[in-house]
């Protein structure tokens, strides 16, 4: 016996239940009993709540609106590397101070590591027999100077020669002459400071005898500072532009600290040993960073790449392309759509349009529309 369920289309839509009873006599239409009714139809409603969840589940998403796209994110295309080399600090001025004349120590005022100004006494020599030479030369000056007035008097009333007065002039210069070195070889048993700076050595003590040009200290600027790398002959050309070598230099004693670096000094030929160039480099010594010579330095330099800056993309992400323009989706920060449009060179490189971290639609731009949502697409597993 086979039921069925029938549907008359009146105006309270009447439901039916009946079933199939074959005889002899042909087919005859019985209606069901009660029980077998109510078990149908709880049947017939819970298949049909499972087809409606089932088809609403499926057209959820077309329903939101958003579009699975596969993206393309644009890198930070680097034209450039760094290379590092080591270095040693130097002092920007230095000097090995001696006496120009011989003679014993006085007094030395300064000791290893002191500061000093440009013009402060640093020591001084027993100027005892350098002030007995002034004063007697300054006797022999004064008895020329005497001798030229007095035969000036006389060879105007010609009582004495051309001859011998010319001699009194010359004596006079002569004697002056050695009046001044006299006293200059006083002022030299006194050690100045030609410049600021910082007693880095000391060679001599007080009351030793020394010579002339005799080393007595070192003094070295503590204003600025030399860093003196080298440079390998390949990466001569680094270094022909410095504004855009841009040189920074570090230390291993103070971790985090960099400083600008100015070329000073670069050797025309390279050091045979070495098969590099010296290279002496200048920085600023910052204040509350006690960096001495002698100290290691690290050199970074910017180094050009000879590489294309432009970037080229898949065809399948360009939209009307032709000569030198194409456009693309551009993904703003809300998952939204906007169309940019695009400059190409002749080799078909992005020049213009596009920034380091922009990410585009890489595929089916064809089928979006400006102000879209998407997302992106992500590759399904199975089971």
């Amino acid at each position: 016996m086979d039921n069925i369920l029938a549907i008359h289309s009146d105006s309270k839509y009447i439901i039916r239940m009946y079933s199939y009873q074959p005889n002899s006599k042909g087919t005859k239409m019985k209606p069901l009993s009660p029980k077998l009714k109510l078990f149908s139809l709880a049947a017939i409603l819970t298949v049909g709540v499972v087809l409606s969840l089932n088809f609403s589940a499926q057209a959820e998403p077309q329903l939101s609106g958003i579009k699975p796209v596969k993206i393309i994110e644009i890198p930070a295309l680097a034209d450039h590397q760094t290379i590092r080399f080591s270095g040693q600090v130097e002092a920007n001025n230095r000097a090995r101070m001696a006496f120009q004349v011989p003679g014993e120590i006085r007094a030395q005022h300064v000791r290893m590591g002191d500061d000093v100004k440009a013009g402060q006494t640093l020591a001084e020599l027993d100027p005892s027999d350098y002030q007995v030479a002034v004063e007697a030369r300054q006797a022999e000056y004064q008895l020329a100077k005497a001798r030229l007035e007095r035969d000036t008097k006389l060879h105007a009333r010609q009582l004495i020669s051309d001859d011998q007065w010319d001699r009194s002039q010359t004596q006079l210069t002569v004697a002056q002459a050695q009046l001044e070195q006299a006293k200059t070889e006083l002022r030299y048993t006194r050690l100045t400071a030609p410049f600021d700076g910082q007693i880095s050595l000391t060679h001599a003590r007080p009351f030793e005898v020394v010579g002339a040009n005799q080393p007595v200290l070192n003094l070295q600027s503590d204003a600025q500072l030399d860093v003196m790398f080298n440079l390998p002959i390949q990466y001569r050309q680094v270094l022909a532009s410095v504004d855009d070598a841009r040189p920074v230099i570090t230390f291993d004693a103070f971790p985090g600290q960099q400083l600008d670096g100015y070329l000073k000094e670069i050797s025309p030929q390279p050091d045979p040993d070495t098969n590099s160039y010296p290279v002496l480099l200048t920085v600023q010594r910052p204040k509350g960073l006690n960096i001495l010579p002698g100290m290691t330095a690290q050199v970074a330099l910017d180094n050009p790449l000879d590489r294309p800056t432009a970037l080229t993309l898949p065809d399948s992400a360009l939209m009307d392309r032709n000569a030198n323009r194409a456009r693309v989706w551009r993904i703003k920060a809300d998952m939204t759509l906007e169309l940019v449009l695009l400059r190409l060179n002749p080799q078909g490189e992005i020049t213009q349009g596009l920034a380091a971290g922009d990410k585009i639609v890489a595929v089916g731009g064809e089928q979006l529309v400006e102000g879209q949502q998407v997302r992106p697409w992500q590759r399904e597993r199975g089971i």
